[in-house]
């Protein structure tokens, strides 16, 4: 298990709900000095298995030779402002260097997601994900592969109605098409071998999808794509990590029921952002992962309080890019920065 000792600024800090509105404004005086002063970028860094705990002063360049010395690295980029949920991305490297990009947040973030992915030290996508067609996941992709070359992007299988019209699903499309890029699509059952050391293995969604008459309105359609985003496994040693796409608690127990312990994993990208339609305790319970990661700008609070019971819980919004190496059989995991929400959204 993950060390729980840490040092002092990653001490948890529990902010109730009631609390929030003071919180918030304490937070926002906080960082305008902080912008003021500057701070320097300190990595808190935990070795699964010996619980040993680094606090040092290093930089982004060195965070990214890291991430290349023979292990597994998980990228989780903040892509959001503060006080803003959406806009979720991360980047896979392998150990054979075959790089996984899994969404792209909204199409604004796009600049900043070149110059996050630039900091990693690679010049290429080997694949891309796309969890589902929401806006802040989705990116822009027409502009991303003019960035990069990108060798195959994985969609899930969710052919809609003609008479839907233009839709994001439809714009990617045309942009797989006019680029030349080549896909597949991904649904329950299906694996993947990215090469020889690392797969992929799917649990959402089942087969085409198809919307059903529970979609009647905005909300309803939304909550019905939400609940069909891609959630899969990435795998590589003794070691499995769980993105759950945006999924809300009604579909996490459908996968409970279905998978039971196949879906345990060392690491969970919590499902939809860390919002309270999501994360269960039991679902929680069934995946139990040794760090759990939140991207977004602002989870719900009890959400968290829920996370941090289970395990330990890091957030981009207040770590910044969240680096997560992995040798197949231990665990470190590297913010960016202390947090600089000062006990809101940190541990």
């Amino acid at each position: 298990m993950i060390g729980r000792v840490l040092p002092s600024w990653c001490v948890a800090r529990p902010i109730h709900t009631h609390k929030r509105q003071n919180a918030m404004k304490h937070l926002r005086n906080t960082l305008c000095l902080i912008l003021f002063f500057g701070i320097f970028a300190i990595s808190c860094s935990t070795t699964a298995s010996t619980g040993e705990l680094q606090h040092t002063l290093i930089s982004t360049e060195q965070r990214a030779e890291m991430a290349h010395e023979g292990t597994i690295s998980l990228w989780f980029f903040g892509v959001h402002e503060l006080g803003t949920k959406n806009g979720e991305s991360s980047l896979v490297i392998t150990p054979e260097g075959t790089t996984i990009l899994i969404d792209a947040g909204y199409g604004r973030d796009h600049e900043l997601l070149v110059q996050l992915i630039a900091e990693t030290g690679i010049t290429h996508l080997d694949y891309v994900i796309f969890s589902h067609f929401h806006s802040d996941h989705i990116g822009d992709l027409a502009r991303l592969a003019e960035a990069y070359e990108i060798g195959m992007i994985f969609l899930i299988d969710f052919p809609e109605p003609e008479e839907s019209g233009a839709t994001l699903r439809s714009t990617i499309l045309s942009t797989i098409l006019e680029k030349n890029i080549p896909y597949r699509t991904l649904s329950r059952g299906d694996m993947y071998s990215f090469d020889s050391s690392t797969t992929l293995r799917c649990f959402n969604p089942e087969g085409p999808v198809v919307y059903d008459k529970s979609v009647v309105d905005d909300r309803t359609r939304s909550v019905f794509e939400n609940n069909h985003s891609m959630v899969f496994t990435i795998t590589y040693g003794e070691h499995s990590f769980l993105y759950a796409g945006d999924i809300y608690k009604e579909r996490e127990a459908e996968l409970i029921d279905l998978f039971g312990n196949q879906l345990n994993s060392v690491l969970l990208k919590v499902p939809h952002h860390g919002l309270g339609t999501s994360s269960s305790s039991l679902f929680l319970m069934q995946v139990s992962p040794e760090v759990q990661i939140v991207n977004s700008g602002e989870p719900t609070l009890s959400t968290l309080d829920s996370l941090r019971f289970r395990a330990r819980t890091l957030t981009t919004v207040a770590y910044g890019t969240i680096l997560v190496i992995s040798d197949g059989k231990e665990l470190r995991v590297i913010p960016a920065h202390e947090d600089i929400t000062i006990g809101v959204y940190g541990e």
